[in-house]
C-alpha cells in the first residue's frame, strides 16, 4: 500500500517512519524545498499525491483543493494522529482545549509513573514525541497520554480515546476557523467515536463544556461548585469527600493550575487507579518548559512562552500581579483588547515586542496608560526590563511565536538565553 504524507515537519516525519516500518510505500510532499530521505516532492504539493491510497496531512496544514479531490476519489484523508491510532494497544487518555492541555497531560504522565504504569506521553505537546513515534511500542498494559489538538481533530475517522478530557474552549485560532463556533466543533470531535463505556472528562464551569450532549460517561470538575471532583477550600476532593490532593502540592506558579490538577486526578482515578497516587505524582511533578517556568529566582523571572491566547494571558498575568509583563506576538485574528485590558489591570509596566506591539501600544495609549515601552527585538526588551530593575518579570506574550520564531519553544529558549546573557545567570 502506498502512503502519501502531506507535510514533512515534526509529525511527518514521524508518519513517513511509522509507515516505512509496518512496510508500506512513502511518498513525501512538502511545501518548503528542503532534502527529502523519501521518494517526493518539494516546493508544493502536486497531483503525485492522488498516487497514495491512504493520504496523511499534518496538523499545520489545511485544506486545500488537492485533498478535497483525493476524498471524491474516495481515498482516506487523515491526520498523523488519526493514523498512529490504527496501530495502537492499550488505553488512551486524550488532552485537549484551549489552554492546559500540555500541563494537564504531564501530570497524568507523572502520576501514572509513581503508580508503576506502563506509560508513554506523545501527540500535539512539548517536549514529547508525535503519536507515531510511540504507536508500535504500545502493548494491551499500556496506558498513552496523548495531546490533541483542534487541528488533529479535523481528520479524525476512528480516533476513540477511553477516557477524552477538555480543559476548557475560548477563542483562539481565529486564523484557521470562521467562527468560535467551528473552533468548538473541532474540538468536540474528541468524542465523535464515544459510546457510553467511555469517559469524557469536562469542566463544569465552562459554560460552552458543560452544555455539551455526547454519548460518553460525563465526569466533571470545578474549582467553585459540587462535581466529581472540586476545590474545598485548599482541597480538591472526590464526590465521596475524599481528599484527593491539596493546592500546596502543586509546586507551579499560578491558581489556576489546580485545574490541570483535578482533571489529571479524574483521568486517572477513572482508569482504576488508587487515589493515593495522584498526591504523589501532582507533588513529584516538576512542571512544563515554557509554561510559568521559572528562569531565575532573585529577580523572579518566569518563561511562559507557552501563553498565545488571551484568556491564557489574563490567567498568567493575574498570578503575578504588578509584575513587569512582555507582551506580544502575532494576534491569530483575536481581540487585542482583551490583552490590553489585563495588562492595564495587572501588571506594574508593559514591554511590547513582536508584529503586534505597535497596535498594542495604541490601545494601551487609547485608555490614557502609559506605563509601556515598544522593543525593537527582543534583545532590546530584555535589555530594558534590566535597566528597569524590576523585583519579577514575567514572559508572557498572549499572541503566537509565528512572527519571529518557528514555534513557541524556539521564542522561550531565545528570551532564556537573554536573560542569561543580561541578568548574569
Amino acid at each position: 500500500m502506498k502512503i502519501s504524507i502531506i507535510g514533512f515537519g515534526r509529525s511527518g516525519r514521524s508518519a513517513a517512519r511509522l509507515a516505512e516500518a509496518l512496510g508500506y510505500e512513502v511518498f513525501v510532499s512538502e511545501r518548503a524545498n528542503i532534502s527529502l530521505p523519501y521518494p517526493g516532492e518539494t516546493g508544493g504539493h502536486t497531483e503525485r499525491i492522488l498516487d497514495g491510497e491512504i493520504v496523511v496531512v499534518s496538523p499545520g496544514v489545511p485544506d486545500f483543493p488537492l485533498l478535497e479531490e483525493a476524498r471524491k476519489m474516495g481515498k482516506e484523508v487523515i491526520d498523523e494522529l488519526e493514523f498512529a491510532y490504527r496501530y495502537m494497544r492499550g488505553k488512551v487518555i486524550a488532552v485537549t482545549g484551549t489552554n492546559g492541555k500540555t500541563t494537564t497531560c504531564g501530570m497524568i504522565h507523572e502520576i501514572l509513573k509513581v503508580a508503576g504504569t506502563r506509560c508513554f506521553l506523545a501527540g500535539n505537546i512539548y517536549p514529547g514525541v508525535p503519536l507515531s513515534e510511540v504507536a508500535l511500542k504500545t502493548d494491551t498494559r499500556t496506558i498513552t497520554v496523548v495531546e490533541v489538538s483542534s487541528f488533529q481533530l479535523e481528520r479524525i475517522s476512528m480516533f476513540r480515546p477511553d477516557v477524552g478530557i477538555v480543559m476548557n474552549i475560548s477563542p483562539d485560532h481565529m486564523d484557521r476557523y470562521n467562527n468560535f463556533q467551528e473552533y468548538a466543533e473541532a474540538k468536540k470531535r474528541l468524542f465523535m467515536n464515544h459510546t457510553g463505556e467511555d469517559i469524557a472528562i469536562l469542566n463544569l464551569d465552562d459554560p460552552v463544556l458543560s452544555s455539551w450532549d455526547i454519548p460518553s460517561q460525563r465526569l466533571f470538575f470545578s474549582r467553585s461548585k459540587d462535581a466529581d471532583i472540586y476545590m474545598n477550600g485548599d482541597c480538591a476532593r472526590l464526590k465521596s469527600g475524599e481528599c484527593v490532593f491539596k493546592k500546596d502540592d502543586i509546586k507551579l506558579i499560578g491558581d489556576f493550575f489546580v485545574e490541570d490538577g483535578m482533571a489529571a486526578a479524574l483521568g486517572t482515578i477513572s482508569l482504576g487507579l488508587n487515589p493515593e497516587f495522584v498526591k504523589k505524582g501532582l507533588s513529584r511533578f516538576k512542571g512544563i518548559p515554557h509554561r510559568m517556568e521559572i528562569v531565575k529566582t532573585e529577580p523572579l523571572i518566569v518563561n511562559n512562552s507557552m501563553c498565545t491566547n488571551p484568556v491564557a494571558f489574563r490567567s498568567s498575568i493575574s498570578s503575578m500581579k504588578g509584575a513587569l509583563v512582555f507582551m506580544g506576538g502575532r494576534l491569530k485574528n483575536l481581540d487585542p483588547e482583551e490583552l490590553a485590558k489585563a495588562a492595564m489591570e495587572n501588571a506594574g509596566f508593559v514591554i511590547l515586542f513582536g508584529e503586534s506591539r505597535n497596535r498594542l501600544a495604541e490601545i494601551l495609549e487609547k485608555h490614557g496608560y502609559d506605563k509601556f515601552y515598544v522593543a525593537e527585538t527582543l534583545e532590546d526588551g530584555v535589555k530594558k526590563a534590566k535597566e528597569m530593575g524590576a523585583e519579577s518579570i514575567l514572559f508572557s506574550p498572549g499572541g503566537s511565536s509565528h512572527d519571529m520564531f518557528k514555534n513557541f519553544a524556539e521564542r522561550g529558549e531565545a528570551f532564556k538565553r537573554l536573560v542569561k546573557e543580561y541578568f548574569n545567570g
